[in-house]
């Protein structure tokens, strides 16, 4: 889960400070580059323009911003989190990023992408529709808007289990456990996390951060978008821009347009 693009209304989201400063090391086996280059391909699909300006909205600690201004785009990263934000401008000083959100931006790009669960993060439905409202007035009539979500369907089918990790980088060991509950007639995913952080082998810290994770049946999310002004032009399973999204994808991405 990455950072948030709207005001969070979403209460037991806890980007503090010491969540913040391990989330990379958490996700440290996160292909950011090759996730950019998949959603680069479906870009250049609808686009033939060379220089492209592009909003990263809900950027986190920016790694997916950065990327895609390695490739030539434009790019400005939007997060709420301040803490995100500060981390993200710390690893690439030329770069745009604000502390904002999205339904403050008043900007046109040709480009919008929402990327890492975004969208599941920013509370109820109707937020998800006031979400992709703030996208639609930031639009041209030719640009694009790009997100991922989590596919209501196969959260019924597989719902989520316990996870553990465990990273070791420049001597620092995180572990992480990740505990899911679930209430399928709401929709809504609890996600809580024990993090401890070893340094030299004793224990440093320990962050029990929580996050509230919305899921969304296909049909919702389109129906959202309609209701915003926005059209589906494509769909594909996570990373997989070639093939049909099935009822069993667990993470499924939207390509939209002005309707």
């Amino acid at each position: 889960i990455q950072g948030i693009g709207m005001k969070n209304t979403n209460k037991s989201i806890n980007y503090s400070e010491t969540f913040s400063k391990y989330y990379d090391m958490i996700n440290k086996g996160k292909d950011y580059d090759k996730e950019a280059g998949v959603i680069n391909s479906v870009i250049r699909k609808y686009s033939k323009k060379k220089s492209l300006k592009l909003a990263d909205v809900g950027c986190g600690t920016g790694n997916h911003t950065i990327a895609f201004s390695r490739m030539g785009y434009r790019a400005y990263g939007f997060d709420v989190s301040r803490h995100m934000i500060d981390i993200a401008m710390g690893k690439f000083k030329g770069l745009h990023f604000e502390c904002k959100s999205f339904e403050d931006v008043n900007e046109p790009f040709d480009v919008i992408v929402s990327l890492f669960d975004v969208v599941n993060a920013l509370g109820p439905y109707k937020n998800l529709a006031g979400f992709f409202r703030s996208v639609a007035k930031n639009m041209k009539n030719d640009s694009i808007f790009i997100f991922d979500a989590w596919n209501g369907s196969a959260v019924f089918l597989h719902p989520p289990k316990v996870k553990t990790k465990t990273i070791e980088w420049k001597g620092l060991k995180i572990e992480r456990k990740a505990i899911p509950k679930t209430d399928f007639v709401r929709q809504v995913c609890t996600l809580k996390y024990d993090i401890k952080a070893y340094k030299n082998g004793r224990l440093a810290e320990r962050v029990h951060p929580s996050l509230v994770i919305n899921f969304f049946t296909y049909n919702e999310i389109v129906h959202a978008l309609d209701a915003s002004g926005l059209k589906v032009v494509q769909t594909f399973p996570y990373k997989e821009p070639n093939k049909k999204i099935a009822e069993n994808d667990w993470k499924i991405n939207f390509v939209c347009k002005l309707r």
